[in-house]
């Protein structure tokens, strides 16, 4: 049984269907839902090699989005919702917060990087299947979606 669904959010097109798809899920089942943003650290080292940071105007702007996101997943009928908001490397803290909390299901976009770009970029939700033993549900990219849709910060709920 579906008792708790995660979904990360980062205002994306896919991120978007991501959400929209766990709202369906969420009160299909009668499930809890949870909103995680992750504020991304800004670094020009590889993770764990110099200094890594995020702006305090990132912090507050997820935070907006999650609160958002929560009243729009509120307004589609899910009775249970619940924010986190947290810093770090996306994937890593997608992956640590999955790990201590066990959801019955996590829910993400896949931004459908170039292979090229996956190779050097790696992609969140590649690691995050790659590393978790709860069911992911990976939602592609809209294929209408073109690149000026595309942002690399928080956006609104479609």
């Amino acid at each position: 049984m579906i008792r708790t669904i995660v979904v990360a959010v980062d205002g994306s097109p896919s991120s978007q269907g991501a959400f929209a798809l766990a709202c369906e899920m969420a009160g299909a089942f009668g499930a809890r839902l949870v909103l995680v943003t992750v504020a991304p650290y800004r670094t020009y080292f590889p993770p764990g090699k110099g200094e890594a940071n995020v702006s305090e105007h990132e912090v507050r702007s997820y935070a907006r989005l999650s609160r958002r996101w929560a009243a729009t997943a509120r307004a589609r009928g899910v009775a249970s919702v619940e924010t986190v908001n947290l810093e770090g490397f996306v994937a890593d803290a997608i992956i640590e917060y999955a790990e201590r909390e066990r959801p019955d299901l996590l829910v993400l976009g896949a931004r459908g990087l170039s292979g090229a770009r996956r190779m050097f970029l790696g992609g969140v939700s590649t690691s995050v299947v790659a590393h978790l033993p709860c069911p992911v549900l990976v939602v592609p990219e809209p294929a209408a979606a073109s690149a000026a849709d595309r942002t690399d910060g928080p956006g609104t709920p479609g």
